[in-house]
């Protein structure tokens, strides 16, 4: 408008002026010239304000349409009839239908009869009073859904005349169904609440405020009578000091059990549990109630005849205790005295007749034994005696006295150790070894044929402690599950014919049991007839580091070189032992899961030596050796050394690992001495040749002096009598001398399988009578023979032939102080 009056002013001033052009100066001209610029510029500066306002209209347009179009409520813009001629998109979700499916479309078809009529009323009620009507009305989507909506209208009129109704869609079907579940899940509480087997109370602060009738019945007050009043009131005095505390507290879950004073002035005792919630803007406990007062009343009773029972059970252990310690005392007098005549000169007669007194009376001194072990646990006197000690030095003291017996009947005993376990314990060994040797002699007994397995396991504990976890299993005549409930009582037999066949108390199970239940643990039993007994029981240790160094320590400190060792492990406690005796050696260790990844860890980097784990899952380790044999090019070395990790080392396993490739094994649970020892030769090797090599026992070990006992006299002489030793010794003396012999003439001859079959007798032999340097010496002669290197075998013939010599002169000397000849010299004094 201001341009169009300024270009009109311009006109009129030339036009004004235009018949007196000729007239005016050039000062004229130039002022006229000014005055028109300067209308120019005005002009200018108002055309460029009107584009900045036309700008802005049309942005607040298109912020208007973008509100219009993604607000989350529902516009309609409709005649008087409801005809729509605009909706937004919230309306097309509503409905399930396109933006041209609405428009045109008639708003009450999306209506039933009664809401359409609603639709109506409201366009017409707020055409007449000029402000919005609103109504909840329900719409008919396109796939037929029923939804919920508030519907707010406003009625203008057009510039023609014409109306214009502008509606405002809110879908409430989500509120409505949430309102609706909140009712019910009120009623559904309200319920529970009215219902409960358990008293209900709400209290705030100690007021009441709300219970149920079942708090009604358990209180003996009504509502009414306690609304509002303090709960104290009607606790026992005694116990309100000890509600107030727990209530202050205010642990939740935790149960308080008090007295209450009834209505009629009757105590009852109540166990209450809850926790706090917010109720009516304010902290509240919500308290659960039981009237255990029946319980307590038998409580009560059965204390009472516990107190009476103990007192006669305790009387008569006491009575027990005394009479055994009374029998014990002559008895051992009985054998300490045989034990006396038995160092001196004797007819055989008369030793052997003092054997059997001295055997009868120890049995007899160890039923007393069981029977005051059992009365002082009765009283609760036994105490445990917690020491320090190594269980691997126990365990195999524990089993070599059960060897030679195992051995005489034909039976394998096997010991298995955890790598997890602890070696160096506190506990009492003496009760540990009393349990165990219950077991064992137990599985002995009642085997006749087959094997006998004591496997130590480390268990899961929170305490400071570690759990250990001991079983016995053996392949004899097995238990019927009738039986196992009585097992542990005391002088129980299961079968009377059998005890007589084996004799036993039935005594030394309910010890054991009694006793693992004093070292912290539990004892149990799985069997079924003709299928062999397992028996495992816990227990508690604590532990200690040794002060003098280990064997393997000393190793540890002088490495002989440092090796890169792949060791393949599927168990990850056992991998992660021996990767720390790698590694505190000074080793480079690296740990894989199965063949799999040993293959490609072989691939992937060089290494000195291969642990494989022989029982893997995917691939194992038999197959994973077999492949790294057979690779005749790549990164993998086919001559790198193998060791085989074990579980298993019976006869014929050997052979099998040494014919998939493996240079050696060791038996799990590998000791850190003996696998130290085992990398130690290995780098001697590998440092003396720049190659690897497919055996490892390409170096020869220097003699060395030997300093362990040739054999264990002690525990064989604790273990059998005199004569039965005497005729051990003799057998093994006339077989040692065949054995070495014969040993010796098939390696001067080079007869491979039959030098193998002697130095399979030498086992045999030297196993019973507990000549542990022998044995190794032959173990490791038959490992070089079935290797078939003949070399090495010869080269550990003076070790073996050294030990064979000290054994026979220990077993000679025995014989010529124990034997005929000698007693024939002194003949014994008759025995007044």
């Amino acid at each position: 408008m201001v341009e169009t009056r300024m270009r009109q002013r311009a006109k009129e001033v030339l036009h004004g002026h235009a018949k007196d052009l000729e007239q005016f100066s050039r000062y004229d001209l130039e002022a006229l010239l000014q005055e028109v610029s300067t209308l120019h510029t005005e002009l200018k500066a108002q055309n460029a304000e009107l584009k900045l306002a036309e700008l802005q209209t049309e942005m607040n347009r298109k912020r208007f349409e973008d509100l219009y179009e993604f607000s989350p409520v529902g516009h309609v813009t409709s005649d008087a009839r409801g005809v729509i001629s605009e909706v937004n998109n919230a309306v097309c979700a509503i409905l399930g239908c396109q933006r041209k499916e609405l428009i045109g479309k008639v708003l009450s078809s999306f209506m039933d009869r009664q809401d359409a009529d609603k639709l109506y009323l409201i366009i017409r009620e707020s055409l007449n009073a000029g402000y919005p009507s609103e109504s909840e009305v329900h719409l008919l989507s396109k796939q037929g859904t029923r939804i919920a909506v508030l519907l707010k209208c406003l009625v203008r009129k057009g510039e023609d005349g014409s109306v214009i109704a502008e509606m405002a869609l809110t879908d409430v079907s989500l509120m409505k169904m949430t309102t609706k579940a909140l009712a019910r899940s009120e009623e559904n509480y309200r319920t529970l609440f009215e219902k409960a087997d358990e008293g209900i109370i709400i209290l705030m602060g100690t007021r009441l405020r709300l219970m149920n009738p079942r708090a009604e019945e358990v209180l003996g007050y009504s509502h009414n009578t306690l609304a509002m009043q303090s709960f104290m009131k009607i606790i026992l005095p005694e116990d309100r000091k000890l509600v107030a505390e727990a209530y202050r507290a205010g642990k939740p879950g935790s149960r308080l059990v008090f007295r209450i004073i009834c209505r009629d002035r009757r105590v009852r005792w109540i166990e209450a549990h809850g926790a706090s919630f917010t109720w009516e803007d304010s902290l509240a406990s919500l308290i659960f109630l039981t009237d255990i007062s029946g319980r307590k009343e038998m409580e009560d009773q059965l204390q009472r005849a516990k107190i009476a029972a103990d007192a006669a059970n305790n009387a008569k252990s006491q009575f027990l205790a005394n009479m055994s310690h009374e029998i014990r005392t002559p008895i051992a007098t009985i054998v300490g005295v045989s034990e006396m005549l038995l160092d001196t000169p004797l007819p055989t007669e008369v030793r052997e007749n003092l054997l059997s007194i001295q055997n009868a009376a120890e049995s007899l001194l160890r039923l007393i034994g069981d029977i005051l072990d059992l009365s002082k646990i009765e009283a609760q006197k036994l105490e445990l005696h917690p020491e320090n000690f190594d269980l691997h030095t126990a365990l195999e003291k524990t089993v070599s006295a059960f060897a030679v017996e195992a051995q005489r009947r034909g039976l394998k005993l096997a010991l298995s150790v955890a790598p997890d376990c602890p070696r160096f314990l506190c506990g009492d060994q003496g009760r540990l070894d009393q349990v165990l040797q219950n077991l064992l002699w137990n599985a002995l007994k009642f085997t006749p044929k087959g094997h006998i397995d004591l496997k130590i396991s480390q268990l899961p504990h929170s305490g400071p402690e570690v759990k250990l976890r001991f079983v016995v299993a053996d392949t004899g005549i097995g238990i019927a599950s009738a039986d196992i409930p009585t097992l542990f009582q005391e002088f129980n037999q299961l079968d009377s014919s059998i005890g007589k066949q084996v004799g036993g108390t039935g005594l030394g199970l309910a010890i054991s049991k009694r006793l693992v239940e004093m070292m912290g643990g539990t004892i149990g039993v799985e069997s079924r007839l003709r299928h062999g007994s397992r028996f495992h029981f816990t227990s508690l240790f604590g532990t200690f580091q040794p002060v003098a160094p280990e064997q393997g320590k000393a190793l540890v400190e002088t490495p002989v070189r440092a090796l890169r060792i792949l060791v393949a492990e599927d168990s990850e406690p056992v991998r992660k032992v021996l990767l720390h005796f790698l590694t505190e050696a000074g080793h480079k260790a690296v740990g894989v899961r199965n063949g799999q990844e040993a293959l490609d860890a072989l691939a992937a980097a060089p290494f000195d030596c291969v642990l494989m784990d022989v029982n893997m899952p995917g691939m194992d380790g038999v197959e994973a050796t077999r492949r790294i044999r057979s690779s005749t090019a790549g990164p993998i070395d086919p001559r790198i050394p193998i060791w085989a990790l074990t579980a298993y080392a019976m006869e014929g396993d050997r052979e099998q690992f040494l014919s998939a490739g493996m240079d050696d094994y060791l038996t799990k649970p590998v000791a850190r001495d003996k696998l130290l020892t085992a990398i130690s030769r290995l780098a001697n090797r590998i440092t003396a040749s720049p190659t690897h090599f497919t055996h490892p026992a390409d170096v020869i070990a220097a003699p060395t002096v030997p300093t362990e006992q040739a054999l264990d006299l002690g525990v064989l002489q604790e273990s059998f009598p005199e004569q039965f030793l005497e005729e051990l010794f003799r057998v093994t003396l006339d077989s040692l001398e065949e054995q070495v012999k014969g040993l010796t003439h098939a390696l001067a001859q080079g007869e491979l399988n039959q030098a193998a079959s002697r130095a399979h007798s030498l086992i045999g032999c030297s196993g019973p009578v507990q000549a542990h340097p022998l044995l190794r010496c032959s173990q490791e002669m038959q490992r070089h023979l079935v290797d078939q290197d003949l070399a090495l075998a010869r080269q550990c013939l003076p070790r073996l032939l050294a030990e064979a010599s000290r054994l026979t002169g220990i077993l000679q000397s025995y014989l010529k102080h124990t034997g005929p000849s000698q007693k024939a010299q002194s003949p014994a004094e008759p025995i007044q």
